[in-house]
């Protein structure tokens, strides 16, 4: 499975087959071009502009209207519908659907091609973003494309593996990084402002905003995945560590401070995890063997995220949480597990 499928398949964007009958989609065009933050122009060739929908934030990967999961595309960030700036800083998307967007620009440099997953990593620049673009048929939409600041961080990977992508926003995902795409939420996926394929454990990314949190979060597409995540505030940070949790043997496995005594909890009362995650009906949850039904739980959760449960003797959490915590804790007893057999 390609990097970009995978990415849609665990985003959860159902994989949608075209009708035998195409409809006649309208279409209109974008023009654009980069700018500073006084609105005068700024000269950047080879900058990519990807195309986003404006509700949902996931990227587009055809002029239909088609977002990453809804059509089968391969490769990297190569895949997703964008334009290139020429030598004055211009764009065009000359047809894409009507509907409403959100422009993403980003370069790397010292290359000239979207293809960075075929050779080694760059420092990842960012451009900037557009504001709401509405396309309209046979009509003509202009993009204004501002940069966010000057700020940069280096990202490190513990453990230092690559093979991987890597999503910055600038808005929070809705559950911890163990949790993986599947929870990132349509928040985080709105607020992402750039993303790149990291071969190596590092990561440069400049073009930052010099004052605002900044939320990474990681999916390494390997056959055995590693999914990770940090947040930080941009102009104060200058290096963070980006923990990827994986059953690798190198895989990080410590759940974060602040739901450690939840983990222990369910480490001893695995019995009640049903009931905390569905209270109102635990069995919904279940397979016939009377073991959790992951998939479910994914779906129960995700639609229930922020819901509040108490747990005795520890406090309250969000339902989301409480999943995170379980999968932190099955993520440590797995390696808890390999080692007790060296």
């Amino acid at each position: 499975m390609s990097a970009v499928m995978l990415a849609a398949v665990s985003v959860g964007v159902a994989d949608e087959t075209k009708p035998a009958q195409q409809v006649e989609i309208a279409k209109g065009r974008i023009v654009g071009r980069l700018v500073d933050a006084s609105g005068q122009p700024r000269t950047v060739p080879h900058v990519f502009v990807f195309i986003c929908r404006d509700d949902n934030g996931m990227p587009l990967v055809s002029a239909d209207g088609d977002v990453l999961g809804q059509k089968r595309v391969s490769g990297g960030l190569d895949a997703l519908l964008h334009a290139e700036t020429d030598a004055e800083g211009r764009f065009e998307i000359p047809a894409i659907a009507e509907g409403t967007y959100r422009l993403i620009a980003q370069s790397w440099e010292g290359l000239q091609t979207v293809q960075v997953w075929k050779g080694e990593d760059a420092p990842l620049m960012l451009h900037g973003v557009s504001g709401a673009v509405e396309v309209k048929e046979h009509e003509t939409a202009e993009a204004m494309i501002r940069p966010l600041g000057n700020a940069s961080v280096t990202v490190n990977n513990t453990p230092d593996e690559g093979n991987a992508f890597l999503f910055v926003s600038l808005q929070p995902a809705m559950g911890e990084p163990v949790l993986g795409p599947l929870m990132w939420g349509t928040k985080f996926i709105r607020g992402v402002v750039g993303a790149t394929h990291m071969k190596r454990g590092t990561q440069v990314i400049r073009g930052l905003p010099e004052d605002a949190d900044v939320y990474v979060r990681l999916m390494n597409y390997d056959n055995n995945p590693g999914v990770g995540g940090v947040e930080f505030h941009s102009g104060k940070q200058h290096v963070v560590e980006l923990p990827v949790y994986a059953t690798w043997s190198n895989g990080y496995h410590t759940p974060p401070e602040r739901l450690n005594a939840l983990v222990e909890w369910l480490r001893n009362h695995r019995d009640q995890l049903p009931a905390l995650l569905s209270s109102d009906d635990p069995a919904k949850i279940l397979l016939a063997n009377g073991e959790i039904d992951h998939r479910k739980v994914f779906e129960h959760v995700k639609e229930h995220a922020e819901e509040r449960v108490t747990v005795e003797g520890i406090g309250e959490f969000r339902l989301i949480d409480v999943l995170a915590a379980d999968v932190y804790l099955r993520t440590l007893e797995f390696h808890e597990a390999r080692r007790a057999k060296q």
